[in-house]
């Protein structure tokens, strides 16, 4: 009766390998999040970008407004509400001038 074993160590690959793949997954995780910020960038081609801007880079659902300060939730849909004094889900800037109302 023989009670060799085999001379693998399973552990050496398995460690090995972790680094590796955590580093290639982290490396794609930050070419994936500077892909989604540059195509966040380029469809920001609504006229309302250039009073309101973005809370933080990558979130364009908060945005501030440039005349008041007013930060708002609901795109820049909701900041043209307000820029443009539309009654309804947004208090409207009363410093926006009326030129800016007339383009939006």
């Amino acid at each position: 009766m023989s009670t060799s074993r085999p001379t693998h160590n399973f552990d050496a690959p398995a460690s090995a390998s972790a680094p590796v793949s955590a580093s290639a997954s982290a490396g794609h995780a930050t070419e994936t999040t500077a892909r989604s910020v540059a195509v966040i960038r380029a469809t920001r081609i609504d006229p309302g970008w250039k009073y309101v801007s973005a809370v933080e880079e990558k979130n364009t659902n908060d945005t501030i407004c440039n005349f008041c300060g007013k930060i708002m939730r609901g795109g820049i849909t909701r900041a043209k509400e307000h820029l443009m004094i539309k009654l309804g889900n947004v208090v409207g800037c009363k410093m926006v001038p009326k030129d800016v109302i007339a383009e939006l």
